[in-house]
């Protein structure tokens, strides 16, 4: 009976995974329709599940301001990411599976090596909870939505561009396929797209 609050496909289309406010995460196989997988270990409620391209991993972001990499064939505990001061809402991964991007109640956004969990770069601004976050391909590009009524795009290791101007919270940011524009919604309930 506990919300689901994401939902997540495999690259190749063959599972789904769940984040719910039980602080699980569940692993379904859609040719058997059985659930493969129960993933524990966060303490509060799951907000974002994501797939590594590789569909070894899985990420997840909970309100206990912790992510996980989860080994899908045996359900482990890869890696623990530590260091946001508040809840995580957002994830986002890179083509290439060695960047998450994550957003957080704490203001900030933060860029992760997945295979150490060291925190790369913290992006700072946001006036208000991030509540979603997407990144390019190469993960050297990353767009944020905020409380704060903010769009901002990272462009790792330069400075953000900030769009202001919207009447309400952002509650969803994702870049175009050619990465030249972002659509943008939130409690207004409109959704608009920006040219970057």
């Amino acid at each position: 009976s506990d919300r689901v609050n994401s939902v997540a496909y495999s690259a190749d289309g063959r599972l789904v995974a769940t984040g719910s406010d039980d602080s699980d995460i569940a692993v379904w196989d859609l040719r058997t329709q059985l659930q493969i997988a129960h993933l524990e270990g966060h303490t509060q409620a799951v907000r974002s599940v994501k797939f590594s391209p590789d569909n070894k991993y899985i990420y997840s972001a909970s309100d206990d301001s912790t992510i996980i990499k989860w080994k899908i064939a045996n359900g482990q505990i890869e890696v623990r990411f530590e260091g946001h001061a508040s809840e995580v809402n957002s994830l986002a991964i890179s083509k290439d599976g060695k960047r998450i991007a994550s957003g957080s109640n704490d203001k900030t956004v933060k860029l992760w090596n997945t295979t150490t969990g060291q925190t790369v770069h913290t992006f700072e601004g946001h006036k208000g909870s991030v509540k979603a976050v997407d990144m390019s391909k190469s993960g050297e590009l990353i767009v944020s939505g905020s409380n704060d009524k903010t769009v901002r795009i990272w462009p790792v290791g330069k400075q953000a561009k900030v769009y202001e101007g919207h009447t309400s919270s952002i509650y969803a940011v994702a870049l175009s396929p050619d990465e030249k524009s972002v659509a943008f919604g939130g409690h207004d309930e409109t959704v608009r797209v920006l040219d970057i």
